[in-house]
């Protein structure tokens, strides 16, 4: 908060996100709005379903990276949407994750042969 002319006024920061993260929320948001409009259900009654306002869904449907994470998740819950959205977040899709863990994997071994001595002899 800011005081001006003695006036108290809310600054936000604008959340700043990559084009990536961009595309993706307009992606997501376009296809929300197409599921919405294939339902014939209309931007006032979805948002009174949801407990928000007109304006929100439509800065979400924008893809507006103001708007939670967990209105989108709500608002794909309302319409049917949601089965299915965990497979991005699962553990076992998580690809980089896994090539680091092979990575460390494959580092440790290296290490353990890189320490062997060098006058080892193994007698049979």
């Amino acid at each position: 908060m800011r005081l001006v002319c003695n006036r108290v006024i809310d600054v936000k920061k604008k959340l700043q996100v990559s084009l990536k993260t961009e595309n993706m929320l307009k992606s997501i948001a376009d296809n929300i709005k197409m599921a919405r409009e294939r339902r014939s259900i209309k931007v006032t009654e979805l948002a009174s379903r949801i407990g928000v306002d007109r304006g929100t869904i439509i800065r979400l449907e924008k893809g507006a990276s103001t708007v939670s994470l967990g209105l989108y998740l709500e608002v794909l819950n309302h319409l049917n949407l949601l089965e299915g959205q965990d497979v991005v977040t699962k553990p076992s899709n998580d690809v980089g994750a896994l090539s680091e863990q092979i990575r460390k994997i494959r580092s440790k071994k290296r290490k353990k042969v890189s320490s062997l001595p060098d006058d080892l002899s193994l007698d049979f």
